[in-house]
């Protein structure tokens, strides 16, 4: 059974964003396997370009794979156009590669290359970032290949729940500490361990001057 082996495993992590009027705001959970690891080693919330973070919950071989691919549509964008990549396009672009492995051959030239893909992508994703005109932007990436806008959401083991609480607590004139809180707040409610700052990690991006910003151990706890 190829699930036995650990590399086949997928991981179930809490995942939660929230999008304000001047920032928006990723928390992912880490699960720390073993103490020999050494947590700060683990990223799950990952940069795509230079104003578009991304997070995953599901196989890490497919998430690896479909932010290399939004990478380089970032990248390909930015040779061509000389801007960044609209963060809705990066969204569009991975559902796009997650829906290649039903694409049909269609021509001589197709025909005798290899199919890159030969299933759906294990991998459910938030991507958030801040658009040139100073928007900030949340969608949540199914692996149906669907993507959907959000003000604030929740994916992975304590999805549900999440939901639950954002519904609740969420407002949209809510001030950048209360949202890093918030944040705060579902991945506490939603760990399997106590929560602590080697198992948990925020980034953030503000419209002000759209950097990607991590929020240190020290700040964390």
């Amino acid at each position: 059974d190829l699930h036995s082996f650990p590399t086949r495993r997928s991981s179930d992590l809490d995942l939660v964003g929230v999008q304000l009027k001047d920032a928006v705001i990723l928390g992912a959970e880490k699960k720390i396997a073993s103490k020999l690891q050494i947590p700060s080693s683990i990223e799950n919330i990952m940069k795509i370009n230079e104003n578009t973070i991304c997070t995953y919950s599901g196989l890490r071989s497919d998430a690896r794979a479909l932010i290399e691919t939004a990478r380089v549509e970032a990248a390909n964008h930015w040779f061509n156009f000389n801007e960044p990549m609209p963060v809705e396009a990066i969204s569009l672009a991975i559902c796009d590669e997650a829906l290649s492995f039903a694409e049909k051959k269609s021509n001589k030239e197709n025909q005798n290359k290899k199919r890159v893909v030969s299933r759906p992508y294990g991998v459910a994703m938030l991507v958030a970032g801040v658009d040139a005109d100073g928007e900030p932007r949340l969608f949540k990436n199914d692996p149906s290949g669907n993507y959907v806008r959000y003000k604030a959401c929740c994916i992975g083991q304590g999805g549900e729940n999440g939901m639950s609480t954002l519904q609740s607590n969420y407002k949209e004139n809510m001030s950048f500490d209360e949202a890093i809180l918030l944040v705060g707040k579902v991945l506490k409610e939603n760990l399997e361990q106590k929560i602590n700052k080697d198992n948990c990690e925020i980034w953030y991006i503000k419209a002000s001057d759209r950097k990607i910003v991590s929020l240190k151990a020290e700040e964390l706890d």
